[in-house]
């Protein structure tokens, strides 16, 4: 996908996630909601850091650097996606 449509699209992608959990939080209740945040707002967020990291290379800027004492924010979103993605199969496990 281009590039310059995958930023110009991001806002239509916000759109929609917001859309849906308007929608989830209506009609399944305020946990539902919860981890369908954390899961979408990480999807959008690592999008974001790929676009960026698109940039530099494009630019021919220097690469994200993550020193070893500081958190990476993109692992950091793949382990609340994950969380959330596990706390939701469990409720739904649930009878």
């Amino acid at each position: 996908m281009d590039l310059m449509y995958r930023i110009f699209n991001l806002v239509n992608e916000i759109n929609a996630v917001e859309h849906r959990l308007e929608e989830i939080y209506e009609y399944t209740g305020e946990e539902a909601y919860f981890w369908e945040q954390q899961i979408s707002y990480a999807v959008i967020g690592k999008s974001c850091f790929v676009l960026a990291d698109r940039l530099r290379t494009l630019g021919g800027l220097l690469e994200r650097v993550v020193d070893e004492w500081e958190w990476d924010p993109v692992e950091r979103m793949d382990k609340r996606k994950k969380r959330a993605k596990d706390e939701r199969a469990q409720r739904e496990a649930r009878p």
